[in-house]
């Protein structure tokens, strides 16, 4: 299959999963102030694919800056998709839980992610909590977390549904592709998800790197940084954490969010091939008509990714050892 008929299925794909369980009115939350340029892609696909809906976006915040407003009835809560529900990074699954707790009446969405769970025993606790909302969708984004989910969370609704990368709008991709510079690319991921890989440099052809930082250190940023701290330490205060959520949640959403979405792409296309062990190193490469071999990380993802929704691509395969 053509790379761009693929990218036309999985949104087709995501669109027939998702478009009817979502009202008229919702609010996105748990979005990614921080500098993994991956989650921000996720977050843009998202915010495309609401907008490809009847539906209207209320507001939009960080598990920093969302002050568990009341809501009524009949608004959904989307939860931002990624590779954190389990325990590896266990502060994104405990404000899920809090979400889930807080809001008994309200459908929830937790948008497409990958499962891992080093402690077991958190699995069954995570059920127990999870399962007794009796309005709320796991969407896992491969076939490997969908079968767990669906033998260790039996009475929750559970659904596969593409990573929302593939959602990112055409227009904006379509600018950083078609590039040819006889390049490649070995990008390997820093964190506690890496399993070293280590590849010749092609007669100085190939770079290596994780992703890029963006250097800004404007007002915005700080707050993006330290907003949740400077939050709880004026909580007491009437209004002052609002004020404080806002302004960030704002500079977000025009700024930090469309400059980390340029420095992604512009930095995938300089190469024409590319080697990683990142899930979405390895999707905006396809995104952007790139060639990609990947390697897995620590929990298996990536091989669990393209099994499940990509092995029928030519553009794609799994890097030699």
């Amino acid at each position: 299959m053509k790379i761009e008929e693929k990218i036309k299925f999985l949104k087709a794909k995501i669109s027939q999963q998702l478009q009817h369980l979502i009202g008229k009115k919702c609010i996105l939350i748990d979005l990614p102030y921080y500098d993994n340029l991956g989650d921000v892609l996720i977050w843009q696909g998202e915010l495309d694919f609401l907008k490809s809906i009847d539906t209207s976006v209320l507001q939009s915040s960080s598990s920093g800056t969302f002050l568990y407003p009341k809501l009524t009835d009949d608004t959904s809560i989307l939860l931002n998709g990624g590779g954190n529900f389990g325990d590896l990074y266990r502060n994104f699954q405990d404000f899920r839980l809090s979400v889930i707790k807080a809001y008994p009446k309200n459908r929830i969405i937790m948008f497409p992610q990958s499962v891992w769970y080093n402690d077991k025993s958190l699995i069954r606790k995570d059920a127990e909590i999870i399962s007794q909302h009796s309005d709320l969708y796991l969407c896992a984004r491969d076939k490997w977390s969908y079968d767990f989910l669906i033998s260790n969370f039996p009475k929750c609704k559970i659904l596969l549904v593409p990573d929302m990368a593939f959602y990112v709008n055409d227009n904006f991709l379509a600018h950083y592709r078609n590039y040819n510079t006889g390049k490649s690319l070995h990008f390997k991921r820093i964190d506690k998800e890496s399993v070293f890989f280590n590849n010749a440099n092609d007669e100085n052809k190939s770079d290596y790197g994780d992703w890029p930082k963006y250097g800004d250190r404007t007002i915005g940023f700080n707050l993006m940084s330290y907003g949740s701290v400077l939050i709880n330490k004026t909580k007491s205060l009437i209004f002052i954490p609002n004020v404080i959520a806002t302004f960030i949640d704002a500079y977000a959403n025009k700024y930090w969010r469309n400059s980390r979405l340029k420095l992604a792409a512009s930095y995938i296309a300089q190469y024409d091939t590319i080697t990683t062990d990142r899930l979405h190193a390895m999707i905006l490469s396809l995104l952007l008509h790139k060639s990609v071999e990947f390697k897995d990380n620590y929990t298996g993802k990536l091989k669990a990714y393209y099994e499940t929704w990509l092995s029928d691509l030519d553009c794609i395969k799994p890097a030699n050892n």
